[in-house]
């Protein structure tokens, strides 16, 4: 995936080469800061994980937690960072005035 920056509005927040095992977490931290940032103003943020594209990476944390390999390993790590969001914005007390969007690239 070189070259892959992540952008925070039109800056270049993270530059690559960088450790794509990280995505998520650096993916979740700019999220979360975002978030933070914002409370108590309408905010909007986009967040366009690159998984399951390959080539494929997790975190440590998730490396062998599935009995799907790597991919497997990929959304598990995924969906509880999507947790995590859940449990942020049930913290902060936004979760029930906040709208949600999923989609994909791949189809339904």
């Amino acid at each position: 995936m070189y070259p892959y920056h992540l952008w925070r509005n039109k800056e270049i927040a993270v530059k690559a080469p960088f450790d794509q095992s990280k995505m998520t977490e650096l993916l979740n931290k700019e999220l979360f800061r975002s978030i933070d940032e914002n409370l108590g103003e309408p905010f909007f943020v986009y967040y366009a994980s690159p998984w399951p594209h390959h080539p494929l990476n997790c975190g440590e944390k998730f490396k062998g937690s599935s009995r799907a390999e790597l991919y497997g390993d990929c959304i598990q790590e995924f969906d509880h960072s999507i947790g995590q969001l859940f449990d942020l914005l049930k913290s902060k007390g936004i979760l029930s005035n906040t709208f949600i969007v999923f989609t994909s690239d791949n189809g339904s």
